[in-house]
């Protein structure tokens, strides 16, 4: 190193006073140069850096939203599944023709049809058929609002109606398809 710098001092000893500053000013010109590249460069890194953790920590705070929803969902679905569970041996026809025992019209259902299943995507449909003969309006409301009522999930999907022709006041026959909706399970 010292033979370096022994041949730089003689090689500078050699210039004249106006190379030397020449060269001072050159020297300094790309120590200026070179540095304000690198720092740019740097500058421009640590900026890219900046945005990547801002995006980053907007992307955290967007999964951890998600994961407080998914669990939000997982809640509610879980809920749903013990909610059905409690009707895994839940019997609709029994309940209807119950339900026409409660509302004293059993003697008017002449039958309750098993119309079988129906596969959906996401719910699985059990559909039935109840026939009643010679019922008032009323009581038709009444057994209509019970099953809509009711805690299980079913629900009235058609409804036909054939009124007497002799007295407009009471229905000859009814026809109602009632639909027990249940969850797919996964296998």
């Amino acid at each position: 190193m010292s033979a370096l710098l022994e041949k730089f001092g003689a090689y500078w000893n050699t210039l004249s006073r106006r190379d030397r500053r020449l060269m001072v000013v050159m020297v300094t010109a790309i120590v200026l140069f070179v540095g304000y590249f690198a720092v740019t460069g740097v500058r421009s890194r640590v900026n890219k850096l900046e945005a990547s953790v801002a995006s980053k920590q907007r992307d955290l705070e967007l999964i951890q939203h998600m994961t407080g929803s998914i669990a939000e969902n997982r809640a509610t679905l879980d809920q749903m599944q013990a909610d059905m569970e409690k009707y895994k041996g839940f019997s609709v026809s029994g309940f209807l023709e119950s339900t026409g025992d409660e509302l004293k019209i059993a003697e008017n259902i002449t039958n309750i049809n098993d119309q079988g299943l129906q596969e959906g995507t996401y719910f699985d449909e059990h559909r039935y058929e109840v026939v009643m003969k010679k019922v008032s309006l009323e009581q038709l409301v009444n057994y209509l609002y019970k099953i809509q009522s009711a805690d299980q999930p079913l629900r009235v999907d058609k409804l036909k109606v054939r009124t007497n022709t002799r007295n407009r006041e009471e229905i000859s026959s009814v026809n109602i398809d009632v639909v027990f909706s249940k969850i797919k399970l996964e296998a």
